[in-house]
C-alpha cells in the first residue's frame, strides 16, 4: 500500500472541487486512495465535512491522529509480544 508522502497531494482547495463534481462513491474511493491513512468508511463518514471545510482546516482533519486507536493498537502488540 502506498503511503501518503508517496502520493502527491492535490491543494486542498482543487481536491473539495473534484471531489464535488464526483459521485459519492467515486469521492470516497478516491480520498482512500489519495489518503490511505485514513479508510473509505471514514471518508464515507465525513464527506460532507471535507467538502464544506475551509481548505485550511482540511488538512488537520484528515490527518488526524486518532489516539484511542492508537493506543487500543498498542495494547495488541503488547498482548502479542507477551
Amino acid at each position: 500500500m502506498l503511503s501518503a508522502v508517496e502520493i502527491p497531494a492535490l491543494p486542498h482547495a482543487q481536491l473539495q472541487s473534484d471531489i464535488k463534481a464526483m459521485s459519492k462513491r467515486d469521492a470516497v474511493k478516491y480520498l482512500a486512495a489519495t489518503y490511505p491513512n485514513q479508510s473509505e468508511r471514514w471518508f464515507c463518514r465525513n464527506l460532507a465535512h471535507i467538502q464544506s471545510l475551509n481548505p485550511e482546516r482540511l488538512h488537520d482533519l484528515i490527518f488526524h491522529s486518532d489516539p484511542t486507536a492508537r493506543t487500543a493498537i498498542n495494547n495488541v502488540m503488547k498482548e502479542q509480544a507477551a
